[in-house]
């Protein structure tokens, strides 16, 4: 039986693929907007009005679960509700744009939504384990969800930043690419923003 032998993807199928990639990573910045407000959401359910909840702020920023601490801890527990749940939506709307404005190509929102993200990461070690304030959500259970979310985000974020790169280095390098006008049409908008970009850097170098 002879064994099937790979197609070799053409440089246009190759960088279609890359910026399908690209674009299918990016687009977790909006999932982690969505998931934010959704576990603020939760934890607002299970808390029934009570001081804190056991678990349900755990998929939150390590931000969010900060500020939800601060709120629980000087406020009105219905107030600190309703706060938590602002600052949840405007947080998540944030990143829900990150992400859509990421994946239409506009990587200054990548890099914005990306960094920000990373400083959440190390300050989740901060909000668990060194500021002093003594709350149930603070034990080993709320701490792993966090940092599964985290670092399941972050992974495909940087997985979005090889892609990136990969299309950028193909825009910069190979001709065929650059000047091929039958590139899959949902990526047109994509190329042309990138390869602008690429261009401009060029000329102030």
């Amino acid at each position: 039986m002879k064994k099937k032998t790979k197609k070799k993807l053409s440089d246009i199928e190759f960088f279609n693929r890359s910026l399908n990639r690209y674009k299918k990573s990016v687009f977790f910045l909006f999932w982690a907007g969505i998931i934010n407000f959704l576990a603020a959401v939760i934890g607002v359910i299970q808390s029934k009005g009570e001081f804190w909840p056991s678990s349900g702020y755990a998929l939150s920023f390590s931000s969010q679960i900060f500020i939800n601490t601060l709120l629980y801890s000087y406020f009105d527990p219905m107030i600190a509700i309703f706060i938590i749940l602002i600052i949840s939506m405007i947080l998540g709307a944030f990143f829900v744009l990150c992400g859509i404005f990421s994946q239409k190509g506009y990587v200054i929102f990548f890099y914005l939504g990306s960094g920000l993200y990373l400083l959440d990461f190390i300050f989740l070690f901060f909000v668990y384990f060194l500021i002093p304030i003594s709350r149930p959500i603070y034990n080993w259970t709320n701490f792993a969800f966090t940092l599964v979310m985290h670092c399941v985000i972050l992974f495909f974020i940087g997985a979005g930043l090889y892609y990136y790169l990969k299309v950028n280095q193909m825009l910069k390098n190979n001709q065929e690419v650059r000047k091929h006008k039958n590139l899959d049409v949902d990526f047109k908008e994509e190329v042309e923003i990138i390869a602008q970009k690429d261009i401009t850097d060029q000329k102030e170098e």
